[in-house]
């Protein structure tokens, strides 16, 4: 190479201008120039940060806002007042069903607890006979409406007419159920919740690595000592969360309440809102009642922080090893035996009736006069509410997914104030009933520029903000056991923030996102009091048929349109755990 010749070689951006080797510029002879520099880390984190929030503020803030508008809206139209607060919250009859719900919900966030919390870990991490078959059938307690799994105790359980009653009439001359009291209807809510708590647990027990279990084991630690001392802290986020989920959950129920607490002359908040919508509607009155449960949302986020602390949930090295699994000994048969009769009762035993009165050909008469006449019916007059409500939910549960991963994934890795505005928004559609959601969303979108009202879009997004928190407070557990440290030495080994989430995080946390769609997916196709002001002529769901159908006594019909919701759901499941075996979690067959 002759002197002065310029050398082809290049160093890497950032060199200083006259280090051998530096890049030449076109310009001046002997300018030298330097790669631009890469999009900075803030900017990275920052864009779906702000696309995100404007996203939650057309959807959560414009509905609840219009909501606020209508609490302090006088009725009569002279501008605004703040009676209908002290209209809601001074009246006896109107206080009583706040208590009724509080104690309701209460009651059955303990229940599910005391059920969901022992099941899961007698199925992830002992010799449970059927440990397989139990976490697969306790998905059919969740898949079962609520409102038509209500319809099924009162079949059983009516004080005069039940089949229970009558075949203990007949056996012993007794008639001791009574489905119409709130210990009654606090037992069917947690038959039918106790799911929430059981697959948020298990998701993360499945997540926790036995490595450390068998350390615990071989230093002389007990089955119960290691169970409080080393499982139970690290899926302690997974129930907490679970907790929220049930105790909101329950306040939100109407359909079961309506059934069972208002002939037992009890009213809860949901019945006493929609009571404000029969004439004369007092959609005012309803805002206001309806509002300050946003604030007790926060105060149990914030609660369950608080709870929290700065305690650290992570294990290192990933999934870790296989599950560590108890030896129950003696206490294994017992144990199953208690596992699945509880089993029978809470999910067989209404799934059963539902099954047979959609057989039966007259379902004021017990026998085995049995035809198919109810399910022809549903196909052939229902097909159109039965597409869409597949079409809506399958929409539901995709979008609730990928929210909420995103603003979990926010939340736990750049905690600052713009991501836990995120996260809050998330959450606090949970508690605001759905009839209110929904005339939030009509006045919000009934009128330009975003005009949706009497579309299937509408729908979609009412499901979609209803519950992505259930999807936010599934997939965050699982986001935190995640060592950010894996993340780091991925990002630091030359992969990307995407190829590290695809690669890592995704991966990781596949089970709990795709438990995440298949709970929204699910409640997407029981959602009824939101349904029912916002379906139009062509949008028609099952839940709402469902309401016509009541309306006309046609138990069987009922019966059998439930069943198919059932069918419909359980392919959901099914196709779900197909998902989270094979294509999330990296499994492949042998």
């Amino acid at each position: 190479m002759s002197v002065g010749q310029e050398s082809p070689v290049h160093i890497v951006a950032g060199a200083h201008p006259g280090a051998v080797g530096a890049p030449p510029s076109p310009g001046r002879p002997g300018e030298v120039r330097t790669r631009r520099p890469m999009i900075s880390e803030r900017v990275k984190w920052g864009i779906p940060s702000f696309v995100t929030l404007v996203v939650l503020l057309l959807v959560v803030v414009l509905p609840l806002a219009w909501i606020f508008f209508d609490s302090i809206s006088d009725p009569k139209g002279d501008g605004f007042t703040f009676s209908n607060f002290v209209d809601a919250f001074s009246a006896p009859e109107f206080l009583r069903p706040v208590w009724n719900s509080i104690r309701l919900s209460g009651t059955v966030m303990i229940l599910c607890v005391v059920i969901g919390v022992p099941l899961a870990w007698l199925v992830a991490r002992t010799d449970l006979p059927g440990a397989k078959l139990m976490r697969s059938a306790v998905y059919i307690s969740f898949v079962l409406p609520s409102l038509i799994t209500a319809v099924a105790w009162v079949l059983l359980a009516s004080p005069n007419s039940g089949m229970l009653n009558k075949l203990t009439d007949s056996l012993f001359g007794v008639k001791p159920f009574n489905v119409f009291s709130m210990t009654f209807l606090a037992l069917l809510i947690s038959f039918s919740l106790f799911s929430y708590t059981f697959i948020f647990t298990v998701s993360s027990l499945d997540n926790v690595g036995g490595e450390v279990e068998e350390a615990a084991a071989i230093m002389g630690a007990g089955r119960l000592r290691r169970t409080i001392t080393i499982v139970l802290p690290l899926v302690l986020p997974a129930i907490l969360s679970s907790m929220i989920v049930t105790f909101l959950q329950t306040i939100a129920l109407y359909g079961a309440p309506a059934l069972i607490a208002v002939p037992a002359g009890q009213q809860v908040i949901t019945t006493q809102l929609f009571s404000f919508f029969a004439f004369p509607q007092r959609p005012e009155l309803a805002a206001a009642y309806a509002l300050p449960l946003v604030i007790f949302a926060a105060l149990l986020i914030w609660l369950r922080k608080r709870i929290m602390g700065r305690r650290s949930y992570v294990t290192v090295g990933g999934r870790g090893g296989a599950p560590y699994k108890v030896k129950l000994g003696a206490w294994k048969w017992p144990a199953a035996v208690l596992s699945w009769g509880f089993f029978v009762i809470a999910v067989l035993l209404p799934a059963g009736t539902l099954v047979y009165m959609a057989l039966l050909r007259n379902w004021t008469r017990l026998g085995l006069d049995l035809n198919f006449d109810n399910f022809n019916w549903v196909f052939n007059n229902g097909a159109q509410a039965i597409g869409n409500s597949l079409e809506f939910a399958l929409w539901t549960g995709t979008l609730c997914m990928i929210v909420g991963f995103v603003v979990a994934y926010l939340s736990e890795r750049r905690n600052n104030l713009v991501n836990r505005v995120l996260a809050f928004l998330t959450t606090t559609p949970l508690v605001v009933p759905g009839m209110i959601l929904a005339i939030g969303m009509l006045a919000a979108y009934s009128r330009p520029p975003i005009l949706i009202y009497g579309t299937g879009v509408i729908l979609i997004v009412a499901f979609w903000v209803r519950f992505m928190p259930i999807a936010f407070q599934n997939i965050q557990p699982a986001i935190a056991q995640i060592n950010p440290e894996l993340e780091q030495a991925s990002r630091i080994g030359g992969a990307g923030l995407v190829k590290t989430m695809a690669r890592i995080t995704v991966p990781l946390a596949g089970g709990a996102m795709v438990s995440a769609w298949i709970f929204t997916f699910v409640l997407s196709t029981h959602e009824i009091s939101a349904a029912m002001l916002l379906v139009g002529i062509d949008t028609q769901v099952m839940p709402t048929l469902v309401t016509n159908l009541y309306e006309q006594a046609l138990y069987g019909r009922i019966a059998a349109l439930g069943v198919v919701m059932v069918g419909i759901t359980m392919i959901a499941v099914i196709v779900g755990r197909i998902l989270a075996s094979d294509r999330f979690l990296g499994k492949r067959s042998k």
